[in-house]
């Protein structure tokens, strides 16, 4: 079928509209101009991606991941999250602030605590404060709180409807069966669209690529059985899903992978892992959950290494006298000599910490217009 004629997997409709296959949120790069027509890509946006996209928005902004409009970090202006009592908010430039909080004592109504990013509460405090008669002296302390950009995932839950969207629309991207892909688009349109979880999704025991990478890779891989399709959906090469749909025929399997920092991917033949369905956790006991929890925590925390080492190098370049006059091998020593002193915060085994020295001193490199 010519694919600039060919009919949205969802309706007769022309499928014209401009799909990304991994929601563009998270960074997705691949993207499909004949799969869906402009109602149900906006449809399925709405549906699938945007929740999906939502549960790691702030891994996005810690790592700085490249979206297709080569704009990096979160998507989700002035996005909040509710940690211990606090609402944290990401604006636009991505910086980060706290909506204060203010603890006051039940008899006096004087504040006992403030808890704020900005001085405007303290200041305000202290202006009330110079009112009184015997006004009581404040004591202030300052504590960086980069824990508060969390991660929160539930291994079911509405998200994983934005993972069937992503193996459906790989599958469906990947198959020269078309109407087989229809067929099949159609019995999970009612699935795909509702409210709650799918139970076509299931949290995979282990991830079947190398764990070296780090975690600035996405992968998809599809591949076919006698009975289903199974397609194995890895998010920051850290989260990784299995899903079951309805036999779609593929040739050969088949593999999306992309490198979320630079925006690069290819899709490529591969072997059928050695990934069962009978293996995937439908129920995650406490043990599971834990395993899931550390595995989320550790994308936050090499994107929170990230920007810590940045800073230490920013604060290099500002303390080395005449840097700007330096030659680019000069600038390039006083960097990395000034990674080299990082130890990293947080678990991070030796390669992470390799990582992200490497990470810090090529962003500056590269913005400073040298040639990697």
């Amino acid at each position: 079928m010519d694919r600039t004629e060919a009919q949205c997997l969802y309706c007769d409709d022309a499928a014209n509209s401009r799909e990304h296959i991994l929601a563009s949120g998270l960074g997705g790069q691949l993207v499909d101009d004949a799969l869906v027509c402009g109602f149900h890509n906006n449809r399925c946006g709405a549906r699938c991606d945007d929740i999906l996209t939502k549960q790691f928005e702030f891994a996005v902004h810690c790592l700085d991941v490249l979206k297709g409009d080569r704009s990096r970090g979160t998507t989700w202006h002035n996005l909040t999250a509710q940690i211990d009592g606090a609402v944290i908010s990401i604006r636009p430039d991505r910086t980060t602030s706290l909506k204060p909080i203010i603890n006051r004592d039940p008899v006096s109504g004087l504040p006992t605590q403030i808890f704020a990013t900005e001085r405007r509460p303290l200041d305000a405090l202290q202006r009330d404060l110079n009112r009184l008669t015997n006004p009581p002296i404040p004591t202030t302390s300052e504590t960086l709180r980069e824990d508060v950009l969390d991660v929160r995932l539930e291994v079911g839950g509405p998200a994983t409807r934005g993972v069937l969207k992503t193996a459906l629309h790989f599958v469906a991207h990947e198959t020269a069966d078309r109407e087989g892909a229809r067929r099949v688009a159609a019995a999970l349109a009612e699935e795909l669209f509702s409210d709650g979880p799918t139970p076509r999704v299931r949290f995979a025991p282990y991830c079947v690529d190398d764990r070296w990478r780090g975690h600035e890779f996405h992968d998809v891989l599809a591949w076919s059985d006698e009975i289903a399709t199974l397609v194995y959906v890895n998010i920051f090469n850290t989260v990784p899903f299995l899903v079951r749909l309805p036999l779609v025929a593929l040739t050969v399997p088949r593999r999306f992978t992309q490198d979320t920092r630079t925006g690069a991917f290819d899709v490529t033949h591969v072997d059928a892992p050695l990934l069962r369905w009978e293996d995937a956790i439908t129920d995650a006991t406490a043990e599971t959950k834990k395993e899931f929890d550390e595995r989320v925590y550790r994308i936050t925390s090499v994107g929170l290494n990230k920007r810590y080492v940045l800073a230490m190098l920013e604060r290099a370049r500002e303390d080395e006298p005449a840097y700007e006059t330096l030659s680019a091998n000069a600038r390039r020593e006083v960097l990395v000599d000034a990674a080299k002193r990082f130890q990293g915060i947080g678990p991070m085994t030796p390669w992470m910490a390799d990582a992200v020295r490497d990470f810090a001193v090529r962003r500056i490199l590269v913005e400073e217009g040298q040639v990697i």
